[in-house]
Order: structure tokens, then C-alpha cells, then sequence
């Protein structure tokens, strides 16, 4: 995702919206390989994140913008572990 908004940012110099929806789309469309359509549509609006997460931030630098891209991305999957394992927790018998 990086090296493709490094790429972008080349290409498109002066349209920051239209970098970070097409970084999205190129994004979550490389997941049709994973899943077909429905984890395209279902990886978009997290990719919109990471995306304006990254765009946004690479003017500033460019580790700040992988850091904090990697760290709001560990914040999306901690929110789908805590969900589950509470979900496990009270499902199981006696809890």
C-alpha cells in the first residue's frame, strides 16, 4: 500500500481526494483474489481509512505515515478481537 501511494502521489500530484479513493478501491479490489465481491465491498471503507490515514500523513513523512497507518490498522483488528473473544466469553457455559 506504501510504494502504491508513493506512486499515486507522483502521478496525481495535486488531488488528495482522488488519490486516497483510488488507493482504496485499487486496495480492497486486490482482495476479490481472497474472497470474490462481497470481501471487496466488505475491505473498502477500512482501506478509506488506511488510505487518508496514509496520504494525509505522507506529507509530513514517510515513517510517520507507515507508523501511524500500521497502528490505526492494529486498532481495526483489536476492535474484531475484543468483540470476539467477549462474544466467546459469554456464549461459553457458565459465563
Amino acid at each position: 500500500m506504501f510504494p502504491l501511494a508513493s506512486l499515486l502521489t507522483l502521478m496525481i500530484p495535486r488531488q488528495t481526494r482522488l488519490r486516497i479513493v483510488l488507493l482504496a478501491v485499487i486496495c480492497a479490489l486486490a482482495h476479490k483474489f481472497g474472497g470474490g465481491w462481497q470481501q471487496v465491498i466488505a475491505s473498502f471503507w477500512p482501506f478509506l481509512i488506511y488510505s487518508a490515514t496514509l496520504t494525509t500523513w505522507l506529507k509530513h513523512s514517510g515513517r510517520d505515515a507507515f507508523v501511524l497507518t500500521a497502528f490505526v490498522h492494529a486498532l481495526y483488528n483489536a476492535t474484531f478481537f475484543v468483540v470476539g473473544a467477549l462474544g466467546n466469553f459469554m456464549a461459553a457455559p457458565g459465563g
